[in-house]
């Protein structure tokens, strides 16, 4: 009996002081708002914090624009924050301070939600259209292209094909197809401007293999919208086709595939020379064009 009354003390103890202890542990949210209110810089910690009330105020105590990539990233996760309040919150700030942000911060950041933004489920179409206003600037789209001309690794060609879904960079395809540093890149220039259109991921879609049982398999989805140059188009697979990448020497053995019917005899030249390429991709696509040349 005693320690039954033992316990049932002590449990009194608890239930009367442990409010008081926990107010002292974990400051209330007022306390934090009053911080906020007086250190103002803690709104870029507070937009993180689990507290949802508290990410709403930090957003709307931030007044200067993002100095660094992270910080523009950070800003994307409240727009797809999972609490509506907070979005809208998240939408007016990024309304106020993505114009104002800097075109290296945004080109920067966007190696990263260039490969993200069919990931986030939460946002709508106006938080969707305040960030691709900032990535798709002009002045940001020229800093993107010195940047990219010079990335050594990275997912970069994904980056570029998202990049592509508006016409930004479109001018500067034809250096990037010459002097980009990584192949993939160069690649998808190249492609791009050998089939006059750009392409690129927009999720995914379901194939069937066999309806009887419901086996299919998730294949991916994409998009593309014309594009309008006067490079003639031979002298880019002439181009291509001396390049030191596996990966271009591809795309010109594909492309000669492709527009076997528009091409004049002059690539059969090119054809030959790619028939006797190291790499077997290329090889194979070289030979299937110069024993279908006569359905050109």
């Amino acid at each position: 009996m005693g320690a039954h009354r033992s316990i049932l003390i002590a449990a009194g103890i608890i239930e009367r002081f442990w409010p008081s202890y926990r107010r002292a542990l974990y400051p209330t949210r007022n306390a934090e708002l009053g911080a906020l209110k007086r250190i103002p810089a803690l709104s870029h910690l507070y937009i993180f914090h689990g507290d949802g009330w508290l990410r709403e105020a930090a957003l709307k105590c931030l007044n200067e624009p993002p100095d660094n990539p992270f910080a523009f990233a950070a800003l994307r996760y409240r727009l797809n924050d999972w609490v509506e309040q907070v979005r809208d919150a998240a939408h007016d700030c990024a309304s106020r301070l993505f114009p104002h942000t800097s075109a290296g911060v945004v080109a920067e950041a966007s190696f990263f939600l260039f490969t993200q933004i069919h990931h986030f489920g939460r946002w709508g179409e106006r938080e969707r259209h305040v960030l691709e206003s900032a990535l798709y600037r002009h002045d940001v789209m020229q800093v993107l292209a010195d940047l990219l001309m010079q990335r050594p690794a990275g997912r970069v060609g994904i980056v570029l094909r998202q990049a592509l879904r508006r016409p930004g960079l479109d001018g500067a395809l034809p250096r990037l197809a010459r002097e980009a540093d990584l192949p993939q890149v160069r690649a998808t220039a190249l492609e791009t401007l050998i089939m006059r259109r750009a392409r690129w991921p927009a999720g995914y879609r379901y194939e069937w293999i066999d309806k009887r049982f419901g086996f299919r398999r998730r294949v991916p989805r994409f998009e593309q919208r014309p594009i309008d140059h006067q490079i003639d188009i031979e002298e880019l697979l002439a181009q291509g086709a001396h390049d030191r990448a596996v990966v271009v020497r591809k795309v010109v053995a594909q492309g000669l595939i492709d527009l076997r019917r528009d091409l004049s005899p002059a690539m059969n030249d090119v054809g030959r020379s790619l028939s006797e390429d190291k790499a077997s991709s290329v090889r194979l696509r070289a030979e299937f064009y110069l024993s279908n040349l006569s359905e050109s």
